[in-house]
């Protein structure tokens, strides 16, 4: 389905319960053609409705074309810590750069905009909420904040795959089309550029922050979420003071704590762990199935369709002790003999005792990235003690070794390591490898892909738009393709 599609109004309350009722893993309800007209006064009525359109959202979160699989295993397999197993599998053409407007899905560019178009369909409507009492009203702000928060998650995940990284050229190239309104069918919205986009990013996560309860609520939204992913956005941008000051300031107050050592493996097994701050929570009987993360990549219950590359496994044992390693398992594929092993990324072994591989909750954000991110940017702005002492409290909680860096020989090139060994499989080693405008050298053994060095000026470096989207809205194509 296209953009115009998605972002058409929906016949809201009726379309939402639906969406709530035929969550499977196929996702069938959001592939219903919307109504093609804005949606009738009233159709959302109570706050109970509001919550029923953002379950709908998470819903839509969820897709395999979304964070329940494409999403993260793409941040990954182009980059150097994840390989492709073959030529032809699910995986092969994002590992190679071999991604057209033809063979793109258009799910990947259009889920997102379900997502958005979700949000926007509650902000519409969110001054005809009938309140009766004021625990209601604090419960409707909440619940707008994370209409607002989903709707720059999205717009940012959009923009960093289909426009080029902020600090190319400060983001005055193309990125995606800005929706904040539900449009008519004749509607033909332009390119915004990545300035621009990142301008809405920013405000929608300021507006949800003032707005957000502050307190947890698993599979949900959260100010400290909204405040981890606003981080998130700055470091993109070279914002490195701002990331920094709310990095430190979630750190200070969050009753998240880091997984203990002794916990690590099994945290993986269950879900929302102690540093949880933002998951999707993923069930038997809602998930994204064949198409998920973990089916994909498992070997043995899956597809195999990826697996670690040689690079990310030197990297992860440099440490005997490092925990990450050891959820990792090895498998022999048919036809290979028994001297070449290859590695499967054990975070996503099925959760809660499930033998399916597809059901693991999918993290957006949790505490260790927050450490990394407070990391980071303290180091790019010359707190390079405070940096290290955040990079080291982490690395014990994984290797239980004290003071592993040292600070006369720290470095940026040590965070950034151990962002790919923490971070691996959750979606984001490409952005990061990328976004600083450092050269991507993909240096693992069994490489077959025709692109083994890569940066932001590169053509292939961002997606193309989907040919079922130029054909429906003509904007312009990303150069190269």
């Amino acid at each position: 389905m296209t953009l115009l599609n998605h972002i058409i109004s929906i016949k809201l309350k009726s379309l939402i319960i639906i969406a709530l009722i035929c969550s499977s893993c196929s996702h069938d309800w959001l592939n219903m053609q919307p109504s093609d007209s804005l949606p009738a006064e009233g159709a959302l009525q109570t706050v109970k409705d509001v919550d029923y359109a953002l379950n709908g959202a998470y819903n839509a979160m969820l897709h395999h074309y979304y964070y329940g699989g494409t999403m993260l295993w793409i941040g990954d397999v182009r980059a150097n810590d994840m390989m492709s197993t073959s030529i032809g599998v699910r995986t092969s053409n994002e590992y190679r750069f071999q991604s057209t407007a033809d063979n793109i899905s258009a799910d990947l560019w259009s889920q997102p905009y379900v997502v958005i178009k979700a949000a926007n369909s509650i902000l519409y409507q969110k001054e005809n909420i009938e309140i009766k009492t004021e625990s209601e009203q604090e419960t409707l702000n909440s619940y707008i904040g994370e209409a607002y928060a989903l709707r720059a998650l999205a717009l940012f995940d959009l923009t960093r795959l289909f426009g080029k990284a902020y600090k190319a050229d400060n983001g005055t190239s193309l990125g995606v089309p800005i929706v904040t309104e539900l449009l008519n069918p004749a509607e033909k919205p332009g390119r915004s550029s990545v300035a621009e986009c990142y301008q809405q990013i920013i405000s929608d996560f300021k507006e949800a922050i003032s707005l957000l309860a502050n307190e947890k609520h698993n599979g949900r939204i959260t100010q400290e979420a909204a405040n981890t992913l606003l981080a998130r956005v700055y470091l993109y941008m070279g914002e490195d003071e701002l990331a920094y000051n709310i990095a430190k300031s979630i750190i200070d107050s969050t009753e998240a704590q880091l997984i203990a050592y002794t916990d690590y493996e099994n945290s993986w097994k269950v879900g929302l762990s102690s540093e949880s701050i933002f998951e999707l929570v993923s069930t038997s009987e809602n998930n994204a199935g064949g198409e998920s993360m973990g089916y994909v990549m498992s070997p043995s219950d899956g597809y195999g369709a990826f697996h670690l590359s040689s690079s990310y496994l030197s990297l992860i044992k440099e440490i005997d002790t490092d925990i990450r390693a050891q959820i990792n398992t090895d498998f022999v594929l048919s036809g290979r003999t028994d001297a070449i092993k290859d590695a499967y990324l054990g975070k996503y072994p099925g959760k809660d005792g499930s033998n399916y591989v597809a059901v693991n909750n999918h993290i957006i954000a949790r505490l260790s990235e927050v450490h990394l991110i407070a990391a980071e940017a303290a180091f790019k702005t010359n707190k390079k003690q405070i940096s290290l002492e955040y990079l080291n409290t982490l690395v014990e909680k994984r290797t239980e070794l004290v003071d592993y860096y040292a600070l006369d020989d720290y470095s940026l090139v040590q965070i950034m390591n151990e962002r790919r060994k923490e971070l691996v499989g959750e979606g984001h080693n490409y952005f990061d490898a990328l976004r600083d405008g450092e050269t991507l050298v993909r240096d693992h053994d069994n490489f077959f892909g025709e692109i083994s060095e890569i940066d932001f000026n590169h053509n292939k470096a961002i997606l193309p738009i989907p040919r079922a989207e130029l054909n429906t809205n003509p904007i312009a194509q990303n150069p190269g393709y």
